[in-house]
């Protein structure tokens, strides 16, 4: 049988006293099972929770790493212990959490392999990333001219099903992706949208405002 939810913590070396602050959030909250990753030269464990990846780290790299992610919690065999992952940056916080509404999630989720508290239907800005990038980056001064799909914005975080993550088991393609793609969430979609997979976004606590965004910013 499996569990509900996973919840996956997306950090980095530069953040990497965000790691710490995570923990407390979890403890505080009570949130269950866990996992935080950043990325590095090796993949490796670097304390309880805390997995490093084989993946480049910076800004312009989060492509790469949601997918090295992805590949991780599929390859392990994650998929088969859990029914949901749900992604959330480093720098989200908690208002309010208890089993309920956990339970108001999960049914939200139910019949659902790709939700997002918010989705995107509109084409984003194509040169949001400009100024925020490396001088090696292979976006630096280009603007992104590629496809735009629907996609669940990972800011307001978003829920994948085992089913889903299990599209990226025995994916080996990482490198290539920084040359594609800079935006992680709409990465993330377009791949799902070649498993015919969309998203659709959900509203699990419509009487509460559950979830505080960008409290280290």
């Amino acid at each position: 049988m499996k569990n509900g939810i996973l919840k996956i913590f997306v950090c980095c070396h530069k953040y990497i006293h965000r790691v710490e602050e995570i923990k407390s959030r979890v403890k505080k909250w009570n949130l269950g099972d866990y996992l935080i990753f950043v990325g590095g030269k090796e993949e490796k464990q670097l304390e309880e929770n805390v997995i490093q990846l084989k993946c480049r780290d910076l800004y312009e790299d989060l492509p790469e790493k949601m997918f090295a992610i992805y590949c991780y919690l599929a390859d392990q065999g994650y998929v088969d212990k859990y029914d949901y992952f749900w992604k959330i940056d480093d720098d989200i916080d908690w208002m309010r959490w208890n089993p309920h509404r956990e339970n108001e999630l999960l049914r939200s989720l139910d019949g659902h392999d790709y939700a997002g508290l918010q989705v995107k239907t509109k084409a984003g800005k194509r040169g949001w990333h400009l100024g925020r990038v490396q001088e090696d980056s292979p976006w630096y001064n280009k603007k992104y001219n590629g496809r735009y799909v629907d996609w669940a914005s990972g800011g307001a975080t978003y829920f994948l099903s085992s089913s889903s993550i299990n599209k990226w088991k025995n994916f080996h393609e990482l490198s290539p992706i920084r040359f594609h793609h800079i935006y992680e969430d709409l990465a993330v979609s377009l791949f799902l949208k070649k498993c015919n997979i969309s998203p659709i976004q959900i509203n699990p606590w419509p009487d509460k405002t559950v979830l505080k965004f960008n409290i280290n910013k």
